[in-house]
């Protein structure tokens, strides 16, 4: 009885202990508890009476300033009484560009950035200010210099990080491609600028945008205003909704890449402030047993005592839309090109350089299939280089202002040729629809440069446009050409520019039409091509025709035109295929299709990527008349204008203004610059060290191959006995074959050659056929000598690629003769090449 009382007894205390314990431990929780909100009620209580003082200086200096305004009032009460009596004295202002000290004031600061993205150069800053004051009777004193005017924009320029940044940090809905802050209905663009890569790689382009949100948000982390409320870069990622690019698979990776690294930070985020949120005791449970975890499956602490020291350490720190149309274009032509072959017709004249036309006269026949392989024709390529003549992009060359002068004189006005040289909408269209309406002024004008020369005779160049202008398959293009422009081209941009869709997610409903529309021209060209053709059924939008003239030149051209109508059709159904491919996104099943409107509305994108193109092409502008310019100087420019920037600088205070200073200073003395061409140079480097490596890895293995296929003993005759199907193995034939194809085959012109690829030899038995027939080849005209191992890599041969080596189609063979020279670039050099590049 004892016993058990004591039993219970003990079972009594032991669980009476445990309770304290937890007891205990739930006091010492509450006096952490404790601890804590005292320490944070001590921290409210001094931000309290920050605030307080704040409060006081802000009412002092409000009764500062109602006493300086009603001064201000009765002086000018007092003027206004004595100015009946006495006559106005002109007062004359002083404009200080320097303070004490010789700082410059931050006015004007202020009015450098603006003058400087008005496009002003440095130099002409102060004659601007000393003009305009002189102008409004300000004196001026003080001047500025090149230098401080650099540093003022480097200034810009650090304000703009901070200004993304910001602008990132602090809007819910974001979309990134130009950078786009959507509130509702309200949509401000940011610009990062224009940056320099090495490659257009979606890796490369992913951590260009990794590399710049960091910069921009930790210049903004580092600022007063960063400080008090800092950023995270990863939420450049987390609040995107959308990305907007062409269509090429760079951009589909890169999209790809985008939407897994969106989710990687997400997830990062959410859980760091899931472990924040959570008591530290428990957190470092859950690490310990994860990280218990982790060495084990890779291997234990075995495995990671057997590291180096530097392996650990590693290891340890890696833990931490008009493109639409240009494209519908391109493939309407394509298709149209493969027409005329098709369809056995005469295609339009190869419209060949100087070089290539004196090469086609050659006796050699190879010379002369060069010659017109390496040519073209075509309405793409005549108005290209009529572009040249009429309107080169070296204003000091060509023909633009003597051709617009006889235009004038012909015609009354004017004819400025469309641009041709630079990558716009519809400029080829447009200046197919010129040579169409004037083409017989074209050829006049052509006949009167060729007369006026001391020569009398065309250059090739004009000869080229001139014979173009008058070959029908050519003209017939150039119809078709600038009739897709007026029917579906300028129409289409007309509504995606200046129509009510302005979110690039809406025009699905557009992209259905259009196709529409172009099939029904498919099916009655007579739309185009008729003699009433209306342009309510014939351009996209109902509109009138851009150039009602072209119609009645075509038609005019049409007797002479017999396969217009077959080869528009070709055009109209390459272009249609084109859109249906580059609009997959808007079919019913695609993504854009299934978002809501609110989700549309969250993603809002430009119906066009005019910003980036346009800023690439302010960047080449400015490239030519400043060429020294740097990357961030460049930037600090066009940022300043279309962020603007003016206006939030403006609202920084005094502690972000000495910031940005401080920091210009910083950016101007690390040689941004400099590192930036030494990483595009050393990528290059790369690059180049890379193709070496993988070019003296194929010349390896094809030597190799050499080298064995020279130790083979081949069949040279049909009575070798070896040469039985049964006897001889799938790779037995393969060596047979290539000793042949090598050594002997190879030695004749290409167009001649008899083997066939491997590739073509799809069984044993073609195989066994087709080294039955070089042996009989061989044995009318054997070599005199064979090669050996002491003959390779002296003699001359001519051999071509068509062997696979190691999985790889890889060239064996010799060119017309070997490269005996040593090449090294980067850190990877071979002596001779023995394959075609």
């Amino acid at each position: 009885m004892e016993a058990r009382v004591q039993a219970v007894v003990n079972a009594l205390e032991t669980e009476m202990q445990a309770v304290m314990d937890e007891v205990d431990v739930c006091l010492a929780d509450a006096q952490e508890w404790v601890t804590g909100q005292s320490e944070k009620t001590a921290a409210l209580r001094d931000q309290v009476r920050e605030l307080q003082d704040r409060i006081s200086v802000l009412a002092r200096d409000n009764c500062a300033l109602r006493k300086r305004i009603q001064r201000r009032d009765a002086r000018l009460a007092a003027s206004s009484s004595g100015s009946a009596s006495q006559p106005v004295e002109t007062q004359m202002h002083t404009l200080q560009l320097k303070a004490r000290g010789g700082v410059i004031p931050e006015p004007v600061r202020d009015l450098v950035r603006e003058l400087v993205a008005l496009g002003l150069k440095v130099d002409q800053v102060q004659t601007a200010i000393l003009a305009v004051a002189a102008t409004v009777g300000i004196s001026v004193e003080g001047s500025i210099s090149a230098r401080s005017i650099s540093r003022i924009m480097s200034e810009a320029y650090v304000a703009e990080q901070m200004q993304i940044a910001e602008g990132i940090h602090t809007t819910k809905d974001y979309l990134s491609r130009n950078i786009y802050l959507n509130d509702g209905d309200s949509h401000t663009r940011l610009s990062f600028g224009v940056h320099s890569a090495p490659n257009h790689k979606s890796a490369t382009q992913l951590k260009g945008w990794k590399d710049l949100a960091a910069d921009a948000f930790a210049t903004y982390n580092a600022s007063p205003r960063g400080q008090a409320n800092p950023g995270d870069a990863r939420s450049l990622a987390i609040k995107s909704r959308g990305s907007m690019s062409d269509h090429s698979e760079d951009q589909k990776k890169f999209s790809n890449s985008w939407e897994d690294y969106k989710r990687t930070c997400d997830r990062q985020v959410r859980g760091e402030k899931a472990l924040a949120s959570r008591r530290p005791d428990k957190v470092l449970n859950v690490l310990v047993e994860e990280t218990s975890k982790t060495v084990e499956g890779a291997g234990g602490n075995e495995a990671w005592a057997s590291l180096s020291e530097v392996e650990q350490q590693s290891a340890v720190i890696s833990g931490g839309e008009s493109g639409e149309e240009l494209n519908a274009v391109k493939g309407g032509y394509t298709r149209m090109s493969a027409y005329w072959e098709k369809a056995g017709l005469q295609p339009p004249i190869l419209l060949m350089n100087r070089d290539n036309e004196a090469a086609s006269s050659s006796k050699d026949p190879r010379t002369r299939r060069q010659a017109s392989n390496k040519s073209c024709g075509g309405a793409i390529k005549l108005v290209e280089l009529a572009g040249a003549i009429f309107r080169h992009k070296d204003n000091k060359k060509g023909q633009q202002d003597s051709w617009r002068w006889y235009a004038e004189s012909v015609l009354g006005h004017l004819i400025t040729f469309p641009d041709t040289s630079n990558t716009r909408f519809g400029s080829y269209a447009e200046a197919a629809a010129e040579l169409i309406c004037h083409r017989d002024l074209y050829i006049q004008y052509l006949e009167f440069i060729r007369d006026k020369k001391e020569s009398c005779s065309f250059n090739h160049l004009e000869q080229n446009v001139y014979r173009g202008l008058q070959d029908p398959p050519t003209l017939a293009e150039l119809c078709i050409l600038a009739l897709y422009g007026q029917a579906v081209g300028r129409p289409y941009m007309r509504l995606v520019r200046q129509g009510k869709l302005t979110n690039h997610l809406d025009l699905g409903p557009l992209h259905d039409e259009l196709k529409q529309h172009i099939h029904h021209i498919i099916i009655d060209p007579d739309i185009l091509l008729a003699a009433d053709a209306r342009h309510e059924d014939g351009t996209l939008d109902g509109k009138p025709w851009g150039r009602p003239d072209l119609f009645v030149a075509i038609h005019t051209l049409m007797p002479s035109l017999p396969s217009l109508r077959g080869a528009l059709v070709e055009f109209f159904e390459g272009a249609l295929e084109t859109w249906g491919r580059f609009t997959a996104e808007f079919a019913p099943s695609g993504p854009i299709t299934q978002l809501s409107q609110t989700q549309r509305q969250k993603a809002w994108m430009r119906p066009t990527n005019d910003e980036n193109e346009g800023a690439l092409g302010i960047k080449r502008v400015r490239s030519r008349v400043a060429p020294n310019m740097s990357q961030h100087q460049h930037d600090a420019r066009v940022l300043y204008s279309t962020n603007k920037t003016g206006t939030y600088i403006a609202e920084l205070g005094t502690e972000d203004r000495a910031y940005l200073r401080h920091e210009a200073r910083r950016l101007d003395a690390s040689g941004l610059e400099k590192k930036r061409r030494r990483e595009v140079v050393e990528a290059d480097k790369r690059v180049v060290a890379e193709k070496c490596r993988k070019i003296q890895d194929r010349v390896d293995r094809v030597d190799e191959r050499r080298r064995q296929l020279v130790a083979l003993s081949p069949i040279l005759t049909t009575a070798d006995p070896r040469l039985i199907e049964e006897k001889l193995t799938v790779k037995q034939i393969d060596d047979h074959l290539d000793w042949h194809r090598l050594f002997y085959d190879n030695r004749r012109p290409k167009s001649t050659r008899r083997i066939p690829l491997k590739s073509a030899l799809r069984n044993k038995r073609e195989k066994f056929q087709a080294l039955w027939e070089a042996v009989t080849r061989y044995e009318k005209s054997p070599l005199r000598v064979l090669p050996s191992l002491e003959t390779l890599g002296g003699e001359e041969e001519e051999e071509e690629e068509d062997m696979e080596v190691d999985e790889e189609r890889t060239a064996l063979g010799v060119q017309d003769e070997y490269y005996q020279q040593s090449v090294r670039l980067g850190s990877v050099g071979w002596k001779h090449l023995s394959v075609m590049l």
